[in-house]
């Protein structure tokens, strides 16, 4: 009977987790090492994620028009329709963690796939898009 319940508990943990996290002990911290998390969050997360880590790549998926007509911070735009979209975030760095977004988040769902797809370690995707930011 044990067994069942810590196999059954194991099966769910192993299911449900979206963060893998890494971490060694130096005296007597806890220092992260690596991490991945890809999953969408609220503009608040957004925002948390983005002043705490500064090195942070914000990537904005929309058209070259939309970008044009304002964008968050210093955001790289890799329009999301491109022929060599995936050609293009493939010459990213898949270790540094990314701020993804588009106008409303359809498209910015599907880059967020495909970034998981190429190994991505960290993506945050914005709820709502550019336009409830």
């Amino acid at each position: 009977m044990k067994q069942l319940i810590v196999f059954s508990l194991f099966s769910i943990a192993s299911f449900t987790a979206c963060t893998q996290t890494e971490t060694k002990n130096v005296e007597g911290t806890e220092e992260v090492i690596s991490q991945t998390e890809i999953k969408r969050v609220s503009k608040a997360e957004f925002n948390t994620f983005k002043d705490k880590h500064p090195e942070a790549l914000l990537l904005d998926v929309r058209t070259p028009n939309e970008f044009k007509n304002g964008t968050i911070g210093n955001a790289v735009n890799i329009n999301f329709f491109d022929a060599d979209f995936q050609e293009r975030i493939n010459q990213l760095d898949k270790t540094k963690p990314v701020l993804l977004f588009c106008q409303s988040g359809g498209r910015s769902g599907k880059a967020l796939k495909v970034l998981k797809q190429n190994g991505f370690q960290t993506v945050l995707e914005l709820q709502g898009g550019y336009g409830q930011y």
